[in-house]
């Protein structure tokens, strides 16, 4: 077909590298490699333009205060990518954008802060979450108050996030 012909010779031009650096930039900034050659990569190819862009896709936040990563790549593609300096620069103006100029980390914590309340009435209402205790080190506690503990802890790990990218680029 024409897309798979023009697939297999499209160029990785600079609006290509531009697209790809944020990608790399935003698994660097949840510390999320869950997308792989083998698993959870999606692309969107753009057969007119000849530009294949990765989508973000099943993102994993398990971030727990570990050292950061960096530099890591996903898929053959991102570690040659990662051997151009122009690349490095990219991605670093996004980070450097969204860590010190913008703090996203802290921006989409205050969203979910805010919406914690309409969380906590839906997990209330669904009866599966009412009706089930979970054993948590011995003690049972409701679902709901498990989910709203993992909720809470999901809010604060991505300040703490934010704040240790932020103080790396520094």
């Amino acid at each position: 077909s024409f897309a798979l012909g023009a697939f297999r010779h499209f160029k990785w031009d600079s609006a290509s590298a531009d697209i790809w650096a944020r990608f790399v930039a935003f698994q660097e900034a949840m510390q999320s490699w869950h997308n792989s050659r083998y698993a959870n990569s999606r692309l969107i190819f753009d057969e007119y333009h000849g530009v294949v862009q990765p989508l973000v896709w099943d993102t994993v936040f398990q971030y727990s205060g570990a050292d950061l990563k960096f530099n890591l790549a996903s898929t053959p593609h991102i570690e040659a990518h990662l051997q151009d300096p122009r690349f490095l620069l990219e991605k670093r103006r996004y980070l450097d954008d969204w860590a010190l100029k913008r703090d996203i980390w802290e921006s989409v914590a205050r969203d979910l802060n805010e919406q914690r309340e309409a969380f906590a009435a839906t997990v209330a209402r669904d009866p599966t979450m009412r009706s089930k205790a979970l054993s948590k080190r011995g003690v049972f506690v409701r679902a709901s108050e498990d989910f709203l503990g993992s909720f809470d802890k999901t809010i604060d790990s991505l300040k703490s996030l934010g704040d240790n990218i932020g103080q790396f680029l520094l």
